[in-house]
């Protein structure tokens, strides 16, 4: 929908919020189940403190969306991070994320959040157990934020070995997001080896320079 692009564009250039919203009211105009433009709306209006209209413009998104287990979850994921984020209400938004994922268990966003929350409890380990049934129900999905904090609870915890092999099974899943080499790179230069480091970069480069999948697999592996 355009008007939502460019109700995106007015917010994130400038956080013009009157004139975004105006914008997004266009493109529920034109498309009354535009999901994106729930969520786009509801986290401006909690940005800019008003967490009464946030949760009204997301509930209105989900009676508009029902049909739409994808949908649902994205918006109550989107809910989930305004009554926790802005609310400070941790178990709402606990309650809320779960029944995200009841909606889609594929979305990798949703396993992130409830592991951010099971380390922000000092639950480091349940965390990684999250971040590793994630990885398996969006498996074939972009999935490269879970294997870039599976890998760093098991650098923080001492087991960089561990964090290696998840960040290069990560690469292995999801080579073109350079997020998660550039997580890698850090990782090392963290908690491990600035050499492996410097090779990992290297690697980076060689993949994205050749492009082909079958060269990509020769440079998965450590060297």
């Amino acid at each position: 929908v355009g008007w939502h692009w460019l109700g995106m564009v007015e917010w994130e250039s400038s956080k013009g919020y009157e004139k975004a919203v105006e914008l997004w009211k266009k493109a529920i105009e034109v498309c009354a189940s535009h999901a994106e433009t729930y969520e786009a709306w509801g986290k401006a209006a909690a940005e800019m403190g008003d967490l009464d209209e946030a949760r009204r413009v997301v509930r209105l998104g989900l009676e508009e969306v029902k049909g739409s287990k994808v949908d649902k979850a994205m918006l109550l994921q989107c809910l989930a991070t305004i009554e926790g984020d802005y609310g400070g209400n941790m178990v709402q938004a606990r309650h809320l994320v779960e029944k995200s994922l009841k909606a889609d268990r594929k979305r990798s966003a949703s396993w992130e959040m409830v592991a951010r929350m099971e380390k922000s409890n000092g639950q480091r380990q349940r965390g990684l157990e999250v971040v590793k049934e994630g990885m398996e129900a969006c498996r074939g999905g972009k999935v490269g934020k879970l294997y870039e904090m599976g890998g760093e609870m098991m650098a923080v915890s001492g087991d960089m070995d561990g964090a290696r092999r998840m960040m290069e099974q990560g690469i292995e899943q999801s080579p073109s997001e350079k997020e998660i080499w550039k997580a890698f790179v850090d990782l090392e230069e963290r908690f491990g080896d600035r050499d492996m480091a410097k090779r990992i970069e290297q690697r980076q480069v060689s993949v994205f320079r050749s492009g082909t999948n079958a060269e990509m697999d020769g440079l998965y592996k450590l060297v």
